[in-house]
């Protein structure tokens, strides 16, 4: 019977001309693996997806699946906090005073990546977390782990600095290499930041995709949004990279939707699949694209447009 593949499309800003990560000139056959997650029309992982109902396709050629199974293994990912003084500024929520509202805010943070960290490791105590920031430079605070208990700390150390610019895009950057680093294969980085901020990040925006490409690393990217915002042209860049990547971007007008947005996060991370399929000799494709059949209604797929190496 005939079955109706509806694509997986996506649109990337024109500002961001994407250079595809360069591969070897000729291979051999070999099988590589992919990780994507189903979303129903109303933004809800899909569980119960069927082999027969995904395709897989390089620079528009099929590769039918050899394998299809919800993911199990451990993830690695990085935990990129805003404690530029955006955060010490004010806070979204209209509270009574801005020192107040400050500090509401940065409890908020603490709180959503709190929640976070603990889903991640109850989902699987081999899962492991860093936790960075970026007020005024990328820094490492606690590398990757599996402690919760070491986690928490410093989650609950994290405060803002009311002098520091942002530097959120070397954030996602520094964050990049460090998961390129990492054994395991499934790879997100989580950044919470505060708009409008001091944006003063230097590295082009191209190099940070090219990164993310080549470290295969999905980025999960939430900003908390106040009045005219700075550096406009930085969300379409982070829904690009998002995007590109097989993460998800949300703008929050108030605080208090951010842990259960952190949630969601978690939820798509534990329900991807794993997805492998034969790739024969040949030129490296350039775009990986999914599909799924017309019987399963409205739905997204999120997955790397990269093509796995």
């Amino acid at each position: 019977m005939n079955r109706v593949l509806k694509a997986s499309l996506f649109l990337v800003p024109a500002a961001l001309v994407l250079m595809f990560v360069p591969g070897v000139a000729a291979h051999q056959e070999a099988t590589k693996t992919l990780y994507a997650t189903w979303l129903d029309k109303d933004g809800k992982v899909i569980t119960d997806l069927q082999p027969d109902e995904a395709m897989v396709f390089e620079d528009g050629k099929p590769r039918p699946p050899t394998s299809f199974k919800r993911a199990t293994t451990p993830l690695s990912i990085v935990l990129l906090a805003d404690t530029s003084a955006a955060v010490a500024g004010a806070g979204l929520d209209q509270r009574s005073t801005s020192a107040q509202s400050a500090g509401d805010m940065m409890h908020d943070i603490r709180a959503a990546f709190s929640e976070f960290t603990k889903t991640m490791l109850a989902a699987d105590p081999k899962n492991e977390l860093a936790l960075m920031e970026f007020g005024q430079a990328a820094i490492m605070i606690t590398d990757f782990t599996s402690n919760g208990a070491e986690l928490e700390k410093s989650i609950m150390r994290l405060n803002a600095k009311p002098n520091a610019a942002s530097v959120l895009l070397e954030g996602i950057m520094a964050s990049s290499k460090e998961l390129g680093k990492r054994p395991n294969a499934r790879r997100a980085i989580i950044t919470i930041n505060v708009m409008p901020d001091n944006e003063q990040s230097q590295e082009p925006a191209n190099n940070i995709m090219k990164e993310l490409g080549k470290d295969h690393a999905s980025l999960f990217s939430v900003s908390l949004a106040k009045g005219d915002l700075k550096n406009a042209s930085r969300g379409p860049i982070l829904q690009g990279y998002s995007d590109r990547t097989g993460g998800k971007r949300d703008v929050l007008a108030g605080q208090s939707a951010l842990v259960d947005v952190l949630k969601s996060y978690g939820a798509i991370l534990n329900a991807q699949y794993e997805i492998s399929f034969a790739r024969p000799a040949g030129a490296p494709p350039q775009l990986i694209q999914m599909a799924t059949t017309k019987a399963r209604g409205d739905v997204k797929v999120l997955h790397s447009k990269f093509p796995p190496q």
